[in-house]
């Protein structure tokens, strides 16, 4: 026997959503006494509405993050003045707690730097012949002349 079709009003499905994002889809859906399915289809076809709720749900634990990050600083702190603390253990907790922080806050999760140099790829001729040339340019502007003159 097929269950009974129900209808959603768009805060109840803003609000399931919200749920989804916070414990989980499955868990959700349990306590919600929602189709897991339905609620997997409306986290993939956002309403405006819901599109709110995630945006809130997101900002809900990415504050909830920040209170941990801030516990972590303080206690990382006391740790610096208790010689018997285990501060490995709280620096490594403070680090995975801003990282998630800075996840879910849209922050830097990652530095990346790329170097590149005048001379990529030149032979040591070619790289001898464009050091003589920025001297000559360095020491025309050095004399006030004109770079075209060096």
């Amino acid at each position: 026997m097929p269950g009974k079709w129900r209808s959603y009003t768009e805060a109840e499905r803003a609000d399931a959503v919200g749920a989804a994002l916070t414990v989980g889809t499955k868990a959700a859906a349990a306590k919600l006494g929602i189709p897991r399915r339905t609620l997997s289809s409306w986290l993939q076809r956002p309403t405006a509405e819901i599109q709110l709720a995630i945006g809130r749900s997101r900002d809900d634990v990415a504050a909830r993050l920040w209170e941990a990050v801030t516990a972590g600083t303080d206690a990382v702190l006391t740790g610096l003045r208790d010689p018997k603390a285990r501060l490995g253990d709280k620096a490594n907790a403070l680090r995975i707690v801003v990282e998630a922080h800075a996840l879910v806050s849209g922050g830097a999760t990652a530095r990346t730097e790329t170097a590149v140099t005048m001379d990529a790829g030149l032979s040591w001729e070619e790289r001898d012949q464009l050091a003589d040339f920025l001297d000559g340019l360095i020491a025309a502007r050095a004399d006030g002349r004109p770079e075209s003159e060096s």
